[in-house]
Order: C-alpha cells, then structure tokens, then sequence
C-alpha cells in the first residue's frame, strides 16, 4: 500500500515537471538561449548541489554521479553545435547527453568529456531529430568541482563570423550567461 502511494505521488510531480516551461525558442533571427555568465546570472540551471558564479564561470560543486541541467527548446530535425570551456579540480569524466523534452533516457546522443584541470574548449554537433524540447544533462562521475563557462548551442553560422581566437568554432549562440562574468547568480537553481 505504501509503495502504491509512493508511485501515485511520483508518477504525479513527473507529470507536473513535465509540463514546466523549457526555456526560450532558437530561432533563425536570434539564436541565443545562453551566452556567458557575465552577469552574474544562472537562470534556467538546475542542479541539486551547489552552483555559484566565481570569476566570471558557474562552479558546479558536485558529488558522484550527480547531474546539472537545463531545458532548451529547438527547432525539430536541425542541426545545432554546443561549445564551452571546463576546467575542473580533477581531470575525470563528466557526461554531457541531450535528452528529449520527456527525459527519454536513450536521448538524443551523449558526449563523455574528460575535465582537465586547466580551461579547455568543447565542441559538439547535433541534430535535435523529431524534438521542439531538449534536456541538455551534465553528469559528474567524481566528486570535484567543476566550472563551466561560454556555454553555447546554436545553429551553425551560414556566414563566417570573426572568431575571438583561431580555435573557437564560428557559431550563433543559442545560449545566454553562460561565462558568470559579473559574479551574479541569477537564475540558477538548486534542487
């Protein structure tokens, strides 16, 4: 009897979470959903340790096998590329997926990532098949702190855009605040 309840109450807040808002549209115009954390601001960012602006980047102060996300929506059947930079306090895994508006564990696809201990750049491409809502899931198999800054998903540029450096990938950004740059943690949540 009480599992019955148990189950009832969770099938109840997935079904509830489920029909939550998932953050701003990409569209050709204006692709940016995150750019940097220069503001300060963490909206959208979901995670169940402890998530501060330090130095212009989030720092994701996490444990084993715990998870940081943040739902976009996209296009159907279009091709975008997430960039940003990581460093961390341990050179281990941390798993970035796209996972579909319902939290389909198979996902859309699933990039294991090892955090260096020095800031590196990421890229990754995708397509976001059938879906209009996606789970873009970080997943920290070590106990670490992580920072993440200039988290990017965008469509990829028509034109070529002047790169800030020779190695940063051309993109439009479909991110906003995603480098922490002002300190400021807005938006950002702990659960």
């Amino acid at each position: 009897m009480k599992m019955r309840k148990l189950i009832a109450i969770l099938s109840a807040v997935m079904m509830l979470c489920a029909l939550l808002p998932v953050g701003a549209m990409v569209s050709a115009a204006d692709a940016v959903l995150f750019d940097d954390f220069s503001d300060g601001n963490t909206d959208g960012w979901n995670c169940s340790e402890t998530i501060v602006v330090e130095d212009g980047a989030m720092k994701w102060t996490t444990a084993s096998w715990k998870n940081l996300y943040y739902n976009i929506r996209v296009t159907a059947d279009t091709d975008y590329v997430l960039t940003f930079k990581m460093k961390a306090t341990k050179a281990r895994t941390v798993e970035f997926k796209f996972l579909n508006g319902s939290w389909d564990s198979s996902g859309i696809t699933s990039y294991p990532s090892t955090s260096a201990t020095e800031w590196t750049d990421y890229s990754y491409e995708f397509n976001s098949g059938s879906n209009t809502g996606l789970v873009l899931l970080l997943q920290s198999h070590s106990a670490m702190d992580i920072y993440l800054d200039d988290i990017k998903i965008a469509e990829p540029a028509s034109e070529p855009e002047t790169p800030e450096t020779p190695d940063e990938p051309t993109v439009n950004n479909a991110l906003t605040n995603g480098d922490f740059e002002t300190g400021n943690l807005n938006g950002w949540n702990n659960y």
